[in-house]
């Protein structure tokens, strides 16, 4: 996963399509193996936990 500039994106300008979820809800769809493997990174990996 990357995290740049949306308008350096290749698919920038994009339409607005879709509806918008909460993680609450976007966990409930079949995606909570990802949502604990980010949640994993995010609390052991020291190079993001330094982040300020």
């Amino acid at each position: 996963m990357g995290v740049r500039d949306p308008q350096k994106s290749n698919f920038y300008p994009w339409p607005r399509s879709g509806v918008r979820l909460k993680p609450e809800e976007a966990t409930g769809r079949g995606c909570e193996e990802i949502w604990a493997v980010a949640d994993s990174i995010v609390e052991t990996d020291p190079s993001i936990s330094s982040y300020p």
